[in-house]
């Protein structure tokens, strides 16, 4: 009986095994954002519950930064065939400018999840986006010239203050929206949005949103919607959007159902032999 609890127990740590997926180990590099996509030879593979790469686009520097060493909340990640997708847009108003989006990409659908989505999905999406019309109309709405020294600042939705730094709007969800004028965010435009699969995390139902203004009530409802209506505009020019949260999505082939069955099957049948053995 031992003999067969001790095969149940490696037989389980060999399932495991095989259900992992091999993924780029701790590897980062960057290239020039017009060159081909090439994996560096000093790359290495290991089997992973999950893998996960951050790639950056910097489109003022020309460059491509690809990190495949991504620490992220395991506890957050506990199903095969997932996927996590996070893109945080930051434009800079002010000079010197600054134009980038961030991918940050988790999966657990399958062997080179994490160099596949790099390879025939960012690269080929985000090379190609141009982001200078929209940071244009951005400065026109948000910081235009002459600048202003003082101005009125919303501090919440009906109430305003005198300030000399730029009046400020963060929004995360409908509950979360915060107007303020303490200057964190320099002369910063910033939004993000996600997605998961199979199931979307609540957490991703909405894009969020921030920014600072250098004119008097910038940071109101009436500039929070022509922003808005900015975004919503662009078509994927510069942002990038996802399906919301009530449209269907095509379902991701599962990875491991086969590998499950079979590898189950196995079990079973290894049991069952030893015991009539036995």
């Amino acid at each position: 009986m031992f003999f067969l609890w001790y095969l149940l127990h490696l037989l389980i740590l060999i399932h495991s095994s095989i259900n992992d997926q091999l993924c780029i180990n701790k590897c980062q590099f960057q290239y020039d954002l017009h060159s081909n996509f090439s994996l560096p030879s000093n790359c290495s593979f290991s089997r992973q519950e999950h893998c996960s790469v951050v790639t950056k686009f910097d489109y003022i520097k020309n460059i491509i930064k690809v990190d495949f060493s991504l620490e992220y909340d395991k506890q957050n990640l506990v199903n095969d065939n997932e996927t996590n997708n996070i893109i945080l847009s930051i434009i800079n108003l002010a000079e010197p400018s600054f134009i980038q989006h961030s991918i940050e990409y988790i999966c657990s659908t399958g062997d080179n999840c994490d160099l596949d989505y790099v390879e025939n999905i960012a690269i080929p999406t985000y090379t190609s986006k141009s982001c200078e019309k929209f940071r244009s109309q951005l400065i026109q709405y948000l910081n235009p010239y002459p600048p202003s020294y003082e101005r009125d600042c919303f501090v919440n939705q009906n109430t305003t203050v005198k300030c000399n730094l730029p009046c400020e709007f963060i929004y995360d969800n409908p509950n979360q929206i915060l107007r303020t004028c303490d200057g964190e965010l320099a002369s910063m435009f910033e939004t993000k949005i996600g997605q998961s699969t199979p199931i979307n995390k609540p957490e991703y139902a909405y894009r969020t949103l921030a920014f600072s203004c250098t004119t008097s009530l910038c940071n109101g409802e009436q500039m929070q919607q022509r922003i808005y209506n900015l975004i919503n505009s662009d078509n994927g020019e510069c942002l990038s959007y996802f399906n919301q949260p009530n449209e269907t999505t095509t379902p991701i082939p599962s990875k491991s159902s086969s590998t499950f069955s079979k590898s189950l099957y196995l079990i079973i049948f290894i049991i069952y032999f030893f015991s009539d053995i036995l």
